[in-house]
């Protein structure tokens, strides 16, 4: 057979009376492999903030889709090979585009450019949410999770942009996110995870946004 795990350099030979942990006896060829760094690690915040969120929607019969990337690479022309959002949602007759963010600190840093990787809120994100909420029904927003207060806010993308025009800072506050206006998320916590009222959020922000 071929294949570079059939290859000598690949191998490593084992004396017939040599003996290894987790090993055999005898004249073997041994491959090893390493395990994945990020197995081992903790699950990130982030992640379980999203995975939190969409079992509230579960939950509360509301339709949610976890987007992969390139899946809505056609919509608009601001879409690249990354996610342009993380979810989109389904109730109440409207269709709501939601970007969630976690942070341990008290700001989100805010990226002005598409060069600026490095910032929790990317431009692609806040261009893609804009884009595709300039629909009837269809609501694009952040879902902003601050561990330091342990407030959780839905803030639509027409206030963010509001902030995002006027304002020349690199970074937004949970202080400016309030004088912003947004829906407080309610939930419960369920042992380690919570649970969202996100149905109850949507209403909220349909009011706000005449729907």
């Amino acid at each position: 057979m071929r294949g570079k795990f059939f290859r000598p350099e690949n191998a490593k030979k084992i004396h017939p009376f040599s003996h290894e942990k987790n090993g055999f006896r005898g004249n073997f060829f041994v491959f090893s492999s390493k395990k994945s760094k990020g197995l081992t690690k903790q699950k990130n915040k982030g992640k379980i903030v999203e995975e939190d969120f969409k079992k509230s929607c579960q939950k509360q019969d509301i339709w949610v889709h976890r987007i992969k990337d390139n899946q809505l690479s056609y919509m608009s022309d601001y879409h690249t090979s990354e996610n342009p959002y993380d979810f989109i949602a389904f109730t109440n007759s409207t269709l709501y585009l939601i970007e969630c963010k976690c942070t341990n600190l008290n700001s989100l840093t805010v990226a002005r450019s598409k060069e600026e990787k490095n910032k929790m809120i990317k431009k692609h994100q806040i261009d893609s949410l804009w884009a595709d909420s300039r629909y009837d029904n269809v609501i694009g927003m952040f879902f902003i999770d601050f561990k330091t207060s342990n407030n959780t806010y839905l803030l639509s993308i027409d206030k963010f942009m509001g902030w995002y025009c006027l304002e020349d800072k690199k970074s937004i506050s949970e202080k400016d996110i309030i004088a912003l206006n947004p829906i407080v998320v309610q939930k419960e916590l369920k042992r380690t995870r919570y649970q969202y009222d996100i149905r109850l959020g949507f209403e909220q922000l349909n009011k706000q946004n005449n729907i």
